[in-house]
């Protein structure tokens, strides 16, 4: 790495340890030249979740071991005995054990007699003592309640990180960002989480399709939903909430405070503060934003009155919904490569209480369709509607 790197990797670790405390790095930032990934192991010892959380802070993910030299590679040059968390959890299911990367889990390295569950254990760890160097064992338990802690390694999917408009590494934002879910919840709880920005052109997916239609539910991951919105340009906002680029929301909250009132918002927009998100909505020469390595343009919202439909609201009981807020978009093409006018963005799925932006409809949207939605404990009453696109 670059000089300029580590100091981005330093000054972005230190203003997480402002916010949380708890990262403290023990090694230096090594890659494996055998994937080109990057590692660090924190001696820190943290619970299981406490420490995905702290890896996700540095845009890193808990260390993925998914083949034999990988595993032997971080033994010997990551933990060297020591026994530290890996991201590898059977909590969904007991028995069934998945990385929290999605990578499919086709090698393992148990240790004898492992995994056992024993008292309820729900997460991987390497080098347990007494057991085989480099072996794995299911430890804490059961869930996010577990109080064992340990060191841990994160990993990095690529040999550089950047501390602004970074359009990749990209580490989904995991965050929960207020009481009442993570950033995919799409939770607003005061005028100050709209941060006010402004970009060539976003995606409204608030109308929940074009017309107001619902969203599909992705058929190759139920996680995710497909949603048509309008293609604007100019004035948006974005909740400070639902900011899924992990490094887009800790440079946000580091600048405009967890609740967004430091920077220009909804409620005041003459504080002279630019959100740094707001960076991460314009598109590169490439054509991609740095909020996501997939995206063209970045779902945000604003009132901008699509023809004749106007916002209302219908409260609905904890199901399914879409979160589109910083959701990744791509232009909608016509058969000849023209763009439409529209976009399709890829929207996380969460469920919870929320409230969709249309008055009098349905809450079931109906077999395979959720809506767009957001949730709002105390419901914000918008501005008058802006003016419509010329």
């Amino acid at each position: 790495m670059t000089q300029k790197q580590l100091m981005a990797v330093a000054a972005l670790a230190v203003s997480i340890l402002t916010f949380t405390g708890l990262v403290r790095a023990d090694s230096a930032v090594v890659v494996n030249p055998n994937n080109g990934h990057s590692y660090q192991r924190k001696d820190t010892a943290l619970t299981w979740d406490a420490a995905k959380t702290a890896c996700a802070s540095l845009s890193a993910h808990l260390a993925t071991s998914t083949s034999q030299s990988e595993n032997d590679w971080i033994n010997t040059n990551m933990a060297n005995g020591v026994p530290i968390w890996l991201g590898g959890t059977d909590a969904v299911k007991e028995g069934t054990w998945q990385w929290i990367t999605g990578e499919t889990w086709d090698y393992q390295n148990w240790a004898p007699q492992e995994p056992n569950n024993a008292g309820g254990e729900d997460f991987l760890m390497m080098n347990f003592p007494g057991k085989p160097a480099g072996s794995w064992n299911d430890y804490g338990g059961p869930g996010s309640y577990s109080t064992k802690t340990e060191p841990y390694l994160c990993e990095w999917d690529l040999q550089t990180t950047c501390d602004k408009d970074c359009p990749a590494p990209f580490v989904v934002n995991q965050f929960w960002t207020t009481a009442y879910g993570p950033a995919a919840a799409n939770v607003i709880l005061t005028k100050s989480n709209f941060l006010a920005c402004t970009s060539s052109s976003y995606a409204l997916c608030y109308y929940s399709g074009v017309p107001p239609l619902p969203c599909t539910v992705s058929k190759s991951d139920p996680t995710v939903a497909n949603c048509l919105c309008v293609v604007e340009s100019g004035a948006s906002y974005v909740d400070i909430n639902s900011i899924r680029n992990t490094e887009a929301y800790i440079e946000t909250i580091r600048t405009c405070g967890l609740d967004g009132s430091s920077c220009n918002h909804l409620g005041n927009t003459s504080l002279g503060v630019i959100a740094p998100v707001c960076d991460y909505l314009q598109a590169g020469a490439k054509g991609i934003t740095p909020m996501d390595p997939k995206s063209e343009l970045i779902s945000t919202f604003s009132n901008v009155p699509v023809g004749d439909y106007q916002l209302g609201q219908t409260d609905c009981s904890p199901a399914p919904y879409a979160g589109c807020m910083t959701a990744s978009c791509t232009f909608e093409l016509d058969g000849n490569g023209n763009k439409t006018g529209n976009a399709n963005c890829e929207c996380p799925i969460y469920i919870g209480h929320y409230q969709v932006g249309q008055n009098d409809v349905s809450c079931d949207a109906g077999s395979g369709y959720v809506w767009s939605a957001a949730y709002s404990p105390n419901p914000i009453k918008l501005p008058v509607l802006l003016s419509p696109k010329q």
